[in-house]
Formats: structure tokens, C-alpha cells, sequence
């Protein structure tokens, strides 16, 4: 007699080193993977559809498959907004140039209150 695992037809995921929350739902022939970010890599996908489907999230059939097919990863369909957005790649050189600037700045500054500290000590003031 075979047994039939079940699979849970919804459940979410935080992948912490993207920051990307993961939703995944499972369907009667396919697979659905809604991502708030869309920072996977090709290569990734699959680790991570491997990965599920050995961990018992999505059906066993997933785990050995090798490639992409043109629509989507046979039977997966992956969801999530473009990441190419020019207004939050210029945001993203703001923000390094803001952080960048402002360390340069308290690098400035912690040298001229040494130099005025310096030059506090070694004045004669005669009083």
C-alpha cells in the first residue's frame, strides 16, 4: 500500500539574508511562489524549489527537476514585483551617498575637535 504525504496548501517563509517575504501555495497541478522582492537568482530558484520539495512543503516530483522551462519552472509559477524600478535605484544611491557623506563628515569633525583640544592645552593663558 502507498502512502500519500499531504502537503500544506499555504504557508509563508522570511528568507533573512534577502529580507524577502515568501508566500507559497500549493494548488492541485502547480505550484505558486509570491516574493515581496524580486532578488532571487535563477540558480537560487532552484536550490530553493529543491529545497521545499525536500522538506515536504511542495510535492516530491519538484526535487529533481534541473531546469527552467520558458514560462516558468515547470509547474512553478514565481510572482514578484520587478526590482529594476529606476526610482528605487536612485533612492538606493541617495541613501549610500547620504552614508557616505555624513561618516565623512564626522571624520571632519572628530579631527577639528582634536585640533581645538590640542591647541587648548598647549596655549599659554597666563591668568
Amino acid at each position: 500500500m502507498r502512502t500519500h504525504i499531504a502537503t500544506p496548501e499555504r504557508f509563508q517563509l522570511y528568507i533573512p539574508d534577502l529580507d524577502n517575504h515568501v508566500l507559497i501555495e500549493n494548488s492541485a497541478g502547480d505550484v505558486i511562489i509570491s516574493a515581496t522582492r524580486d532578488n532571487f537568482s535563477e540558480n537560487r530558484k532552484m536550490f530553493f524549489i529543491r529545497h521545499l520539495s525536500a522538506e515536504g512543503y511542495i510535492p516530491d516530483h519538484y526535487q529533481w527537476f534541473t531546469e527552467p522551462a520558458k514560462g516558468g519552472f515547470s509547474g512553478v509559477k514565481w510572482i514578484a514585483p520587478a526590482s529594476a524600478d529606476e526610482s528605487e535605484a536612485d533612492f538606493q544611491l541617495l541613501r549610500n551617498l547620504c552614508t557616505r557623506r555624513n561618516a565623512l563628515y564626522g571624520c571632519i569633525f572628530i579631527v577639528w575637535l582634536l585640533c581645538f583640544v590640542w591647541a587648548a592645552r598647549h596655549t599659554y593663558h597666563g591668568l
